[in-house]
């Protein structure tokens, strides 16, 4: 890939948060001779944060066997709401279906409040999100590529197609002049599931470009 690397081109903060109930209805952990057993699952983005805290708490704890599913936001959210009420469980086939808490990228909605009034979330973690791409040719030693986040939200929402567009060469002159940027269309590639990640994009895009918000709108899928 060395004509083609992959490059990030805009960062977004995102927040991982961690989800519980007061009373767990859904209780995933059990009691066997004094051990307790808790199982939890949600957000790839914070996954590997939340598994090594694990392993270092049940270091201390060792009374405590604990562990966490990297399954997306959403999955881990409909679980610990209720994984037959609010789990799509045609497709979704994840296990473990009951958690005792869970880690998502999104709020909750007020509807997901009003549903299940004992979730309780706090802030967990922060991190970087980025966009990548693709372009053959470039070369990160010799010149920026420079694309605003309208731009971005344009190109998400097909309104802008090509790397040669006007808006994208105005930015980016010695990148065109030099043959990069070209009429080649511009292959967009996101995410399928549900994702915290996907909300958390969407939702920063709308504020740039309000014809995003209109077109694409700001749900996590």
């Amino acid at each position: 890939m060395r004509n083609s690397p992959l490059n990030s081109i805009l960062l977004l903060l995102a927040v991982s948060y961690l989800i519980s109930v007061c009373a767990v209805h859904t209780q995933a952990g059990r009691q066997q001779e004094h051990a307790i057993r808790i199982q939890a699952g949600g957000s790839s983005f914070a996954a590997r944060l939340y598994q090594q805290a694990i392993t270092e708490y049940t270091l201390i704890n060792t009374n405590i066997s604990m562990s966490y599913a990297s399954m997306s936001s959403a999955r881990g959210t409909c679980r610990l709401m209720g994984y037959s009420d609010y789990c799509d469980t045609v497709s979704d086939k994840d296990e473990p279906t009951a958690i005792s808490w869970s880690g998502t990228d999104s709020t909750l909605t007020e509807a997901e409040y009003e549903q299940c009034r004992d979730l309780q979330m706090y802030p967990a973690a922060a991190g970087a999100m980025a966009v990548v791409f693709n372009l053959p040719g470039w070369r990160s030693q010799t010149e920026r590529l420079i694309l605003t986040p309208q731009i971005v939200a344009r190109i998400f929402r097909a309104n802008i197609t090509s790397w040669a567009h006007p808006h994208i060469v105005q930015l980016n002159a010695k990148l065109y002049e030099a043959g990069i940027l070209t009429n080649a269309s511009i292959k967009v590639v996101v995410r399928e599931e549900a994702s915290g990640n996907t909300d958390i994009f969407k939702s920063s895009l709308a504020k740039y470009d309000p014809d995003f918000l209109e077109q694409i709108g700001t749900s996590n899928q």
